[in-house]
């Protein structure tokens, strides 16, 4: 039986994005390795089962509980979309057990101290490769123009403010 077949409404309730992304990413012609494959092939400690969490919503705020609720196949093979958005929550539930795993709350995620997640080893390879295969496949990219003709389109001041301006998130 598929696992994702028995996935808990709260994700796989209608036509959601996270159970979209989990049930194409299991199918035949995707077929996508799972979380712990490609940390094997990165040398990456692959997640524990205490790191293998999704986020219950609770009347008060968010608890987490194990990802082994829906199917225990999850904690070794847990879907390569749901790998990397567990490797992200990381620093949220080690903050939730220093806390003594009491509920938090929306506070806690917009501008508190669980605002800090990144993607990890897995989620950050597979982003990187992405931007490479894109900045690679760009004619006018810096890696595909004469050294001396490729300049940013932003200009050669480069910064922070620049970037946000650039991007129309600026005045």
């Amino acid at each position: 039986m598929d696992p994702l077949a028995a996935l808990p409404p709260s994700v796989a309730g209608g036509a959601s994005l996270a159970a979209l992304n989990l049930k194409r990413g299991n199918l035949p012609n995707y077929a996508l390795a799972t979380g712990q494959t490609f940390a094997a092939k990165l040398h990456e400690k692959p997640l524990g089962e205490d790191e293998l969490m999704v986020r219950a919503e609770r009347a008060n705020g968010f608890t987490f509980k194990s990802i082994g609720a829906a199917d225990p196949r999850f904690l070794t093979e847990t879907p390569l979309w749901f790998y990397i958005l567990a490797e992200a929550q990381v620093p949220v539930l080690n903050y939730w057990r220093e806390v003594g795993q009491r509920e938090l709350n929306d506070d806690d995620f917009v501008s508190g101290p669980c605002s800090v997640s990144k993607v990890g080893p897995v989620g950050g390879r597979i982003l990187m490769e992405v931007f490479n295969g894109i900045v690679d496949a760009d004619e006018r990219s810096f890696r595909n123009a004469a050294p001396v003709d490729w300049v940013p389109m932003i200009g050669t001041d480069i910064s922070f403010c620049a970037i946000l301006k650039f991007a129309g998130l600026a005045p």
